[in-house]
């Protein structure tokens, strides 16, 4: 499952894109991978009738089953994003306190208080240290501060015209405010029942897993997919375990003490898969089993959702 970014984006763009870049990718890890092909065929998951299921023909001799690609689109719900929203965002994210803001971003929230800086001594220093007129001051100080905001004016045309569909599913999302609240909700909700229909899938295309992939603001709207839908799917179980859940056990080990994941990521998720598995056996429905993101933000969600708690990780 292929979720896109942010701005205009276009249905099938991003999911042709991913599985050309995959299957060039197959192709020099493994040359039998060449012969095999992709095919568009009928997509029964999706709602919108303008996408469809590209599935990747299996590999017998690299033992990988047949694979198919969906994409779930949702650029049609951010529609009329204003320069005010996005405005406001940024104000909220630019005007923080430096301990509000996540270690890793610091540096980039310095260098935009640094050009304000800069412009705002400059201004002083023509005006105070040049030997001139108290009305040669003043008509500086007045130029100085009309320059700025023409520079100002310039950045947000320019912002509106290029970025402004970007930038504003970018606020409206991450802003919980009531004219907001509409998209967002219509979002997770299309998102959760495309991950559902994706579950249910009873015939000979019924998936042995899921993975799901995201780009830029789209991985926090996974996010919220999976989120979501682990509360309704995760207390569900058909039978209790007869025995000590191993794979669980190793997997509680990592979470207690998470340095230990470093150097040892393929320990962590073959003990993820195992645990999986294991909830599978006592009848637990739940068959997504990755989350692969792609230039995401997921790590700055606080600081992105204008939250006042600091990000540490």
């Amino acid at each position: 499952m292929v979720i896109h970014g942010m701005g205009e984006q276009r249905p099938m763009n991003t999911l042709r894109e991913f599985v050309d870049g995959v299957k060039w990718q197959m192709e020099q890890l493994d040359p039998t991978e060449k012969k095999v092909k992709v095919r568009s065929k009928a997509d029964s998951v999706g709602d919108i009738y303008e996408t469809v299921r590209l599935s990747m023909e299996s590999n017998f001799k690299s033992r990988r089953p047949i694979t198919d690609f969906y994409e779930f689109y949702w650029a049609h719900n951010m529609r009329g994003n204003t320069f005010g929203t996005a405005s406001t965002w940024l104000k909220h994210v630019v005007f923080k306190w430096p301990g509000q803001i996540p270690p890793h971003l610091r540096h980039l929230w310095w260098k935009v208080w640094t050009i304000f800086i800069i412009a705002g001594l400059t201004a002083l220093a023509i005006s105070f240290f040049f030997q001139t007129t108290p009305l040669v001051k003043t008509v500086i100080a007045i130029s100085s501060g009309a320059l700025v905001s023409f520079i100002m004016g310039l950045m947000g045309s320019f912002v509106k015209s290029s970025f402004l569909n970007s930038l504003g599913d970018v606020a409206r999302y991450f802003t919980p405010d009531p004219d907001n609240i509409g998209e967002r909700s219509n979002i997770r909700q299309q998102g959760i029942a495309f991950l559902k229909k994706l579950h249910d899938i009873s015939n000979i295309t019924k998936p042995d897993r899921i993975i799901v992939v995201a780009h830029s603001l789209g991985s926090a709207v996974a996010y919220d997919f999976i989120r979501l839908l682990w509360a309704e799917y995760g207390p569900v179980y058909k039978s209790l375990p007869k025995e000590k859940q191993e794979a669980l056990d190793r997997v509680n080990v990592f979470a207690q003490a998470p340095d230990t994941i470093t150097g040892n990521y393929e320990a962590f998720a073959d003990a993820q898969h195992d645990c999986w598995q294991e909830c599978n056996a006592m009848g637990n429905p739940w068959l997504i089993t990755d989350f692969i993101t792609l230039g995401a933000a997921v790590n700055s969600l606080d600081y992105f959702m204008v939250s006042k708690v600091p990000s540490t990780n």
